[in-house]
């Protein structure tokens, strides 16, 4: 059986595929997500012309939802090009958001990132719309990183994490700092990096959130610290991080990383 030190060594090796796996379509698809709902919010309703808009939307989330992506795309293209018609900008940014995940769910990261590009725009432009705009800034950084633009990923995570920060969001700072973590070791940036996980992982302790989002990010943040105690000889406490991510992806039913983390906890039993 391999010993605790044969393991973590192991572990060592594993940031560059951690930060991958963080920074992949499911992640930008789970954001883009996330921002439908912070959008959704604060919409404007009323009129018929309005609801008709909001039941493109939902059709599209729909066929979103069972992976139709290309029914999903003419929806809510018919929608993007109704929404413009009426000059409803917050609408227009409701739809492009939803286009850019559909891109992202199918690998057209640049189209995505185009959208996204779009929906800023419009959101920096009106008033009282900061939670989707952090949100619209977190899922461009992950776009941009994932086509190797890391220092504008950077640029546009801190954005948001500062957009978080005013608003008094910490599960968006713990989002925030989680995947910068990440960014920031693939870089080679390493105190960075550690700081930022360790400032998430502060962050969670205090917030002690069920939310799934917060549970993914904090387990995140776990998984990158126990990186840096294995990297240092500090094997127990890798493992006590590593059984704490294990624990926060499995609330989160992140199935990818928890079968990731308990492959590597095998090792330790």
């Amino acid at each position: 059986m391999p010993t605790i030190n044969s393991v973590c060594k192991v572990l060592v090796l594993t940031v560059t595929a951690i930060a991958f796996a963080f920074l992949t379509s499911n992640r930008l698809q789970a954001g883009c997500q996330t921002t439908s709902k912070a959008q959704d919010t604060q919409v404007s309703t009323g009129t018929s012309q309005l609801t008709d808009l909001d039941r493109l939307i939902s059709q599209g989330d729909r066929s979103i939802n069972k992976q139709d992506y290309t029914d999903a795309e003419k929806r809510l293209k018919t929608g993007l090009q109704r929404a413009q018609n009426l000059h409803e900008n917050f609408m227009t940014a409701r739809f492009m958001n939803r286009l850019a995940k559909v891109c992202a769910c199918t690998g057209r990261y640049r189209e995505a990132l185009d959208y996204l590009n779009r929906t800023l725009l419009l959101l920096e432009h009106l008033p009282n719309y900061e939670v989707p705009l952090a949100m619209t800034y977190y899922d461009q950084g992950l776009l941009l990183d994932n086509l190797s633009r890391h220092d504008e990923a950077i640029t546009q995570l801190i954005r948001s994490l500062q957009v978080y920060h005013s608003k008094n969001d910490p599960i968006g700072e713990i989002m925030c700092l989680a995947s910068l973590g990440f960014i920031y070791a693939y870089l080679g940036q390493q105190d960075k990096a550690q700081d930022a996980f360790q400032h998430g992982w502060d962050l969670g302790n205090t917030l002690k959130s069920g939310d799934q989002i917060a549970l993914d990010s904090m387990a995140s943040c776990e998984d990158g610290l126990a990186n840096f105690a294995a990297g240092s000889g500090r094997y127990d406490k890798a493992l006590d991080y590593l059984t704490r991510a294990r624990d926060d992806y499995r609330a989160a039913n992140d199935q990818q990383n928890l079968g990731r983390i308990l492959n590597i906890l095998g090792g330790f039993y």
